[in-house]
């Protein structure tokens, strides 16, 4: 029997993920080979895939692509709205996918390509103008409008995500950005769809996103202020490995600057240092202040402060986290992501985890059934995602990155 699955396949610096989610199986099935580079990708991808498809027994045939924003990849979201003539008395589906491949197209040029068109909204125009949260479909009217956020990335990197697709015989069922994943992975729909601002802390650099009407408009790239950063502030101020630097922060990280105790002492020819739980305390501080005074200013400068803010990634939850985040950018509502089930403690599972999140917003804009991912299994990732007016867990689930009435 064949499926379709959708495997999120994502590019990080030179290395490869690949994080598979598919109908019968309980858990996401990751592959992951730290030593192989992009060089090596053509071989890997096909290997890698055959490998899964004996595992879950079905064929994959399609793949969701995600990728780490890099200046590499020249990645943009644009704003745009566009306006065509309506075929018929009324709203087809047809008019909606006529609409968003002119959007698509408009956008396209030697340099660039379009991986993503998400909808904000629609517009009606008969004797008046009406507006839509999703497709109007039999509406009746004279002309059909759309904003929309545009996602483009280079040419040069949109020809070798095909090119790796053709190589491994899968069909490219979408490509996003994983700070895009990654919001969708971690903000519930309700917020989503309300507005939210989201910072994320990841390995190699920090994300900071705007999330509007179930798209995300507006993103930053902090490629100096990954976690990896913090760590080697710690190398430096301590003078140990970055293997030490990381225990050192699992074991003692807090924002607390009232700690004294000794946590590391090391000899440096003749001499011996102490070092207290305090200057770890400072290290942290001085390393989140000076990301959130960057998001703040991001944030302020496109007039969202008085969205909800939500912080996840590599820092966990400290405490006074958001009290600190509070004080620092004056935001009034201010969570921090705390995984529900054992699948979302693991990040490397947010990619699959937004891909999912991802179509069914679309399938719910666009009013279209998109079958790829059936989950069958009851204790498969849908237990996370029940109807809410059924679920406890649902409406837990809700909760994340909290829900604010702030009009």
């Amino acid at each position: 029997m064949q499926r379709n699955i959708i495997t999120t396949i994502t590019f990080k610096y030179g290395k490869v993920e690949i994080s598979v989610l598919e109908k019968l199986m309980s858990n996401t099935v990751k592959i992951y080979n730290d030593s192989t580079t992009i060089d090596k990708i053509h071989t890997f991808i096909p290997s890698s895939i055959s490998h899964v498809e004996k595992i879950i027994g079905g064929r994959i045939s399609k793949a969701a692509f995600v990728i780490e924003p890099s200046d590499k990849i020249g990645h943009k979201i644009s704003l745009t709205k566009e306006t065509i003539q309506i075929l018929g008395e009324s709203v087809s589906k047809q008019d909606v996918t006529n609409l968003l491949e002119i959007v698509k197209a408009k956008h396209d040029n030697g340099t660039s390509k379009t991986i993503l068109v998400q909808p904000l909204k629609f517009e009606v125009t008969d004797v008046m103008t009406k507006s839509y949260s999703q497709a109007p479909i039999y509406k009746k009217g004279d002309t059909l409008s759309v904003v929309t956020a545009v996602t483009t990335i280079n040419s040069q990197t949109y020809d070798y995500i095909n090119q790796i697709a053709r190589t491994a015989n899968l069909e490219i069922s979408e490509i996003l950005l994983s700070n895009q994943t990654n919001s969708l992975a971690v903000l519930s729909k309700n917020i989503v769809h309300s507005g939210a601002s989201h910072i994320h802390i990841g390995d190699q650099q920090a994300e900071i996103t705007i999330n509007k009407n179930n798209a995300v408009v507006a993103t930053l790239s902090l490629y100096e202020y990954g976690f990896k950063h913090l760590m080697r502030g710690i190398v430096n101020k301590f003078n140990c490995s970055m293997s030490e630097a990381k225990e050192l922060f699992m074991a003692h990280a807090s924002f607390k600057p009232n700690n004294l105790r000794v946590i590391y002492s090391n000899q440096i020819g003749t001499e011996s240092r102490s070092h207290t739980n305090i200057e770890l305390s400072n290290i942290i501080k001085e390393y989140f202040n000076k990301l959130l005074l960057i998001a703040k200013t991001f944030l302020v400068q496109r007039g969202v402060q008085k969205l909800p803010l939500v912080i996840s990634g590599k820092l966990g939850k400290l405490e006074y986290m958001p009290q600190l985040a509070k004080e620092v950018t004056g935001f009034e509502h201010v969570s921090i992501f705390q995984p529900l089930s054992f699948i979302e403690m693991d990040d490397s599972n947010w990619n699959a985890l937004g891909v999912i999140n991802f179509i069914e917003n679309m399938n719910h804009m666009l009013e279209r059934d998109y079958d790829t991912i059936v989950h069958t299994n009851p204790n498969t990732l849908r237990l996370n995602k029940l109807n809410t007016k059924r679920s406890f867990l649902g409406k837990l689930k809700q909760k994340i990155g909290g829900k604010y009435d702030w009009n």
